[in-house]
């Protein structure tokens, strides 16, 4: 699915059917991860490594000045646990942002707030990654909740259920701890990066990003 987006007279992300400010890829064919990397004159798996459950957090830059962050975000799996998957945050040369996933999130914040016309693919890439990031935190909340639960439970039930689902939360935070450690190493070299020719203080608000991923990280290993 390819859902192509403007910016209004009014600042909001509105839909169209030309690609233009912004791209949500979900679930994409690989048919159409060439058609929207040839319309944008980037490399083909800037947008592939989505479809491999396990492609490693990344950040590049190709000649056509063309930029790339893959950073992992939580969301259920098929087994019913909350493992971690790739996204793909793309901008262009032409101020185009992309970001194509395989698992639908909540994504009413991106669409709710207003984007100034000259930093809105600085405000989009934030929000989108602040997002992504902050469902960590909602999962790790979640946990805290059924952890709770289930060790009052276990002590006065027999039962194989709390134990399954410790289990199963065992499962998720294992996912957590080796996608937020790979996801802060990228950030920081996206960081470094930025900090070399600083764009409007954008480094700044990738760095509280970096703070939000440590906390997570650190919740996580507790």
């Amino acid at each position: 699915m390819i859902k192509n987006y403007e910016l209004s007279n009014e600042k909001k992300l509105i839909s169209t059917s030309e690609m233009k400010n912004f791209t949500y890829v979900l679930n994409p064919t690989r048919e159409e991860i060439g058609n929207i990397s040839e319309h944008y004159d980037f490399p083909f798996d800037y947008l592939s490594g989505i479809l491999d459950d396990y492609e490693n957090a990344r950040f590049e830059t190709d000649d056509n000045d063309n930029n790339l962050i893959l950073l992992q975000y939580p969301a259920l799996s098929k087994y019913g646990e909350v493992a971690t998957f790739p996204y793909s945050l793309v901008w262009t040369k032409n101020e185009s942002v992309i970001l194509a996933l395989n698992h639908e999130i909540d994504n009413g914040l991106i669409f709710e707030r207003e984007y100034d016309y000259k930093r809105y693919k600085h405000q989009l890439i934030f929000q989108v990654m602040y997002q992504m990031t902050h469902t960590f935190h909602d999962y790790l909340r979640d946990f805290r909740t059924r952890r709770r639960r289930l060790e009052v439970g276990i002590k006065n039930s027999t039962k194989n259920d709390q134990i399954v689902d410790l289990i199963a939360i065992q499962a998720s935070l294992i996912y957590f701890e080796d996608a937020l450690h790979n996801n802060m190493q990228v950030l920081q070299n996206f960081i470094d990066y930025l900090r070399e020719d600083d764009e409007d203080g954008f480094a700044e608000k990738i760095y509280d990003i970096f703070v939000e991923t440590d906390q997570a990280y650190t919740e996580t290993k507790i």
